[in-house]
């Protein structure tokens, strides 16, 4: 079924029996490169020779393949979620580079207003400094907590599928 063709391949019917006996079962790995280790030793358990090395019941058989499958459906969702944080991260590392031009730009708006305000001048005046100076915080603490989501979504991303790289 997974290959799309017998387990064993005798030119003549003598030398498939021949293998048969010998126990030389190709593993469907070897012509299919679709299968995953996990299914190849279930098939070869199945077609074991020896009656004791074959599974003891349908039911057994069955066993191992739900849980191949449910194997199989976990790994997509971990790799789905490890491509969502992946890009959630990116997104955050965007905005912490986007980041630094706006900083320079409002860092330089504070030097223009230092400048243009003596220190002699009323607060009413000196509040549009001020106002540039509290929106520079506000930018570094943004680029710090974009760096650090960053971060986050990596190293979770990392262990969603662990031994990914």
């Amino acid at each position: 079924m997974l290959t799309l063709g017998p387990p064993l391949r005798g030119r003549t019917p003598r030398e498939t029996l021949r293998l048969v006996l010998a126990g030389k079962i190709e593993p469907p790995s070897a012509r299919s490169s679709a299968v995953p280790p996990e299914l190849d030793a279930i098939c070869l358990k199945a077609l074991a020779y020896r009656r004791e090395d074959r599974f003891q019941s349908a039911r057994e058989l069955h066993r191992e393949v739900q849980l191949f499958l449910e194997g199989v459906k976990e790994r997509e969702r971990a790799e789905r979620e490890e491509r969502e944080r992946v890009a959630r991260g990116r997104a955050h590392l965007t905005r912490y580079r986007d980041l630094a031009g706006e900083i320079a730009a409002a860092r330089k708006s504070v030097e223009e207003l230092t400048q243009a305000i003596p220190h002699h001048r009323s607060a009413a005046e000196k509040k549009p400094l001020w106002e540039a100076e509290a929106r520079v915080r506000r930018l570094e603490e943004e680029r710090i907590e974009a760096l650090s989501g960053a971060s986050a979504e990596f190293g979770e991303a990392l262990k969603a599928v662990p031994g990914s790289v």
